[in-house]
């Protein structure tokens, strides 16, 4: 990140942060405000902060198994059937319909969680306008009492309720952009991350084993791959003693048979020639 954008990045934050405690003490001017403690604002602050967490909440949890259902079960779109007869089992990855796994776009799957949690925002803010209009923060006056005979205050009236509701909403939405404003610069740098990853198999796959001896001693981060790469392979090595199940399937995958004498060697083979680090760590990556 250039120091422009990250100075503007960082304005922006202060910037919100400031808004943020300035909605903290609402009406601190006032002298007809409904509390004289802080405590008394920040308890019912922080009450209407868990009512609001625990519709989001629940929101959400309908709305992402409403998704899965439709992304599953209720959806169709023309190629699914040569896709699924191409892919075979199912398995937690995407695949096209050459089986070949699908990449996600950070960037695109950040926008679309973005859309569902302003979304969120947005049916809080319908609720906080329906309550008001149905009268409902108006009774909950009136339950509250104002100040208790133990000196407790709560919002006096309708539109103390009203208000605070309103400021609680506010910083919940400023929470949120803070939120995605650190998750985009993870964004950024993971696709930074899985970038260099594809070129680094590129250049590992432009080469013949002689040239990518000799390429090895001027090349760093190529140097780097083949070292890891190496590693993986050795350590996969050893599932047929240390994890049987999965030496098993992976034979499976790989269509060779477990019972043949050379079947070690085999997958040893197949995996040299296959296994692609970029795409282990790029996928590991985007799933998280």
């Amino acid at each position: 990140m250039s120091p422009m954008k990250a100075f503007t990045w960082w304005t922006l934050l202060f910037a919100m942060m400031q808004t943020a405690h300035a909605l903290y003490q609402p009406d601190s001017g006032k002298s007809d405000k409904w509390y004289s403690k802080e405590y008394e604002f920040n308890y019912c602050e922080a009450v209407l902060v868990i009512v609001f967490v625990v519709i989001a909440v629940i929101f959400e949890v309908v709305w992402h198994r409403l998704v899965h259902l439709a992304a599953t079960k209720g959806s169709y779109s023309y190629g699914d059937f040569h896709d699924s007869e191409i892919a075979g089992e199912a398995t937690p990855l995407e695949r096209d319909s050459h089986g070949n796994v699908k990449h996600k776009k950070l960037l695109k799957e950040q926008i679309a969680r973005m859309g569902s949690e302003f979304m969120t925002l947005g049916l809080l803010a319908l609720l906080i306008f329906v309550v008001n209009q149905t009268g409902g923060f108006s009774s909950l006056a009136k339950q509250t009492q104002g100040t208790h005979e133990d000196g407790f205050a709560f919002p006096a009236t309708g539109e103390d309720w009203l208000h605070l509701a309103e400021v609680v909403h506010i910083q919940l939405f400023l929470a949120v952009c803070l939120y995605f404003i650190l998750i985009l610069c993870l964004v950024k740098g993971s696709i930074r991350k899985i970038k260099k990853w594809e070129k680094l198999q590129l250049r590992h796959k432009a080469h013949s084993k002689l040239q990518l001896r000799h390429n090895l001693h001027w090349d760093g981060e190529l140097k780097k791959h083949v070292a890891e790469r190496e590693y993986l392979i050795r350590h996969m090595l050893k599932w047929k003693t240390e994890r049987p199940e999965v030496f098993s399937r992976a034979l499976k995958d790989l269509n060779i048979d477990p019972e043949a004498s050379d079947s070690e060697q085999q997958f040893e083979r197949a995996v040299n020639e296959h296994f692609s680090l970029s795409v282990y760590l790029s996928l590991n990556l985007e799933n998280g």
